[in-house]
């Protein structure tokens, strides 16, 4: 039988967790503990990270806006380690929130393109292009107007604009 213990932990009862759905084999990620998950995000095993980022992104997409959350203050707290960067901004695909919007807006602008961090640059963009046009097209008027950006840059923005306006 299933354990209400908020920790999941099975201990030496050999209880099977709430999140686990032993009828369908598979997590409910709706009601995974995260202290574990936030814990492994934060480690310097590539490999862990590369986990625990997925699992956070399938809470995520399931409806816990905690985890979108989290992967936001991943994200701030990653220095400039791009392919970690990258991984978490892929993660927050589908969290589709006026706060996220304006963290990725925020981190084009605050990103220098450059060799080492173009590839995180063009991953923002196309995670910002995907989510839906009333919560990015005003940001993305407002960065083909910036005249911070390259030509290149505010041609991207209009290109993505165009696709709006075509969908």
């Amino acid at each position: 039988p299933p354990t209400d213990k908020a920790s999941g932990d099975c201990g030496a009862t050999g209880e099977t967790p709430v999140w686990v759905k032993v009828d369908l084999n598979h997590v409910d990620l709706t009601k995974i503990p995260l202290d574990d998950t936030l814990k492994r995000a934060l480690a310097t095993d590539d490999k862990e990270f590369r986990d625990a980022v997925g699992v956070l992104r399938g809470m995520q997409t399931a409806g816990r806006e905690e985890a979108g959350i989290f992967l936001i203050g991943l994200l701030a707290h990653s220095d400039d380690d791009w392919e970690r960067r990258i991984r978490i901004v892929e993660a927050l695909r589908h969290f589709h929130t006026r706060g996220c919007v304006a963290f990725l807006v925020a981190e084009l602008r605050r990103v220098k393109s450059n060799q080492a961090s173009r590839r995180y640059l063009t991953t923002i963009l196309g995670v910002l292009a995907y989510m839906p046009p009333e919560l990015t097209r005003s940001e993305f008027l407002a960065l083909a107007e910036d005249r911070h950006f390259s030509y290149k840059m505010r041609a991207k923005f209009e290109n993505i604009l165009y696709d709006m306006s075509t969908d």
